[in-house]
């Protein structure tokens, strides 16, 4: 009878060189995720969208949640997925690490 034990690949050895990647969270913007440092750029940024994000919950407005994305720059694609779950307009991160392949 053969055994049954299953062979373990060796972990990967971390690079020295790799740095701790630093997450921080703003309590008053639920969902906003800031990679490294908060730049005050990227702050002002994410409380607009959750001030876009509020008004639209309380007035139920499409009208105005369009006019102010799209004057934000974004597309008809990614405004109708904020109609369907508005949760998904603050719901990202900020300053996001470039990583290396090799």
């Amino acid at each position: 009878m053969t055994s049954r034990t299953a062979r373990k690949s060796p972990a990967l050895p971390i690079k020295e060189s790799a740095a701790a990647l630093s997450i921080n969270y703003v309590r008053e913007l639920p969902g906003a995720v800031f990679f490294g440092p908060v730049d005050p750029e990227s702050l002002t940024y994410a409380a607009r969208l959750q001030q876009i994000r509020s008004e639209y919950e309380n007035d139920d407005c499409q009208e105005m949640l369009w006019a102010d994305l799209s004057a934000m720059g974004f597309d008809s694609s990614e405004i109708r997925r904020f109609v369907a779950n508005p949760a998904a307009i603050t719901n990202c991160g900020y300053g996001m690490p470039t990583v290396a392949l090799r």
